[in-house]
């Protein structure tokens, strides 16, 4: 019984962590939607039915805040412009003016708290040290083990409880185990970076970049899963990534944590932040912009001249095509015409 309850909170906590961040649900496509006919704005339904008539110089969703305004349109807003005038229409189509309307000013970000991190009391009794003989170095790990100054350089890392060092032999770098002392990942490397909140399967992994003569792969749980062939590594901005994304010159590839290769070819541009707030991925190929998901797929093709991020709340997206700006949705749908 225990195990059953258990198994059906993991479940609960899945769906509810896949379906918010930071407190912000996925939402679903709005009642009203910008639409675009020829150089014109209106508002649609889901079905494309326009509900408030094209006729506006420009739009924004309702509670979406152009740069310029000083106040925030709230959801139950949108903003629309005619000529040069600023107006607030409401879900029904009637037009205020924003002197009309008390609306709250936009919030400061203020100051952010200072980054830093504490270390365990522990962790005064581990110590890098260099014999100034030999201008080795070593490590002193608690009361009773040492490895001795053979090392060209040794790096602590610290995370998650899991202790291990960095350390160069011979001119390469490897992955050291302290205590039994013993190679995890062999010496092999002419450098190697630490990556950080990469997981699988909700576990946090050890994972690192590593390179050999200028070329970049990543090392995740002592294994080499994307082999020393790239120039660089990215991850998603995002807190317990399993994705990772590699370039070369031909351009991005995607790859899951295990080392799958989820792209089929690579793209000019993968902006896999996108990861962080939405299910789709903005992707170039040709000079064009589509939309992957977590799985590498194309699902809204390369045809945009430009894009934005999805909006979350919403599930819309501002794109630029044929030099006119339009929405889409996580579909594909277009809501404009010319």
């Amino acid at each position: 019984m225990k195990k059953v309850f258990g198994k059906a909170l993991c479940f609960l906590l899945l769906v509810v962590c896949e379906s918010s961040i930071y407190g912000q649900k996925v939402g679903s496509l709005p009642d009203r939607i910008p639409y675009r006919k020829g150089n014109k704005w209106g508002f649609c339904d889901r079905n494309k039915k326009i509900i408030i008539p094209v006729s506006f110089d420009d739009v924004r969703t309702f509670g979406e805040t152009p740069v310029h305004l000083k106040i925030k349109v709230p959801d139950t807003l949108a903003w629309v412009k005619k000529g040069t005038k600023d107006y607030l229409i409401n879900r029904a189509g009637k037009l205020r003016s924003i002197e009309e309307v008390e609306l709250p000013k936009k919030e400061s970000m203020g100051e952010l708290p200072p980054m830093g991190m504490s270390l365990p009391a522990d962790d005064k009794t581990r110590e890098i040290f260099r014999d100034p003989a030999s201008k080795k170095f070593g490590l002193i790990y608690g009361r009773d083990t040492v490895l001795t100054a053979r090392f060209d350089y040794i790096y602590w890392d610290r995370h998650n409880e899991l202790y291990e060092v960095r350390a160069k032999l011979n001119g390469k770098w490897g992955i050291l185990d302290v205590k039994p002392e013993k190679w995890k990942v062999e010496p092999s490397f002419d450098e190697i970076e630490r990556l950080f909140e990469v997981q699988k399967n909700g576990v946090e992994c050890n994972a690192y970049k590593v390179s050999n003569k200028g070329k970049v792969g990543v090392i995740v749980n002592n294994n080499l899963i994307i082999p020393t062939i790239y120039t660089d590594v990215f991850l998603p901005y995002s807190r317990n990534t399993s994705l990772i994304c590699m370039s070369d010159k031909i351009g991005n590839t995607l790859y899951d944590i295990d080392g799958k290769k989820l792209t089929t070819e690579p793209y000019e541009r993968l902006r896999i932040d996108a990861f962080y707030w939405f299910t789709l991925s903005p992707a170039q190929k040709n000079g064009k912009w589509g939309f992957i998901n977590r799985d590498g797929k194309l699902v809204i093709p390369c045809k945009y001249d430009e894009c934005d991020y999805f909006i979350r709340k919403i599930t819309l997206c501002w794109v630029k095509y044929k030099g006119k700006r339009g929405l889409i949705d996580a579909k594909g749908t277009e809501y404009f015409e010319d």
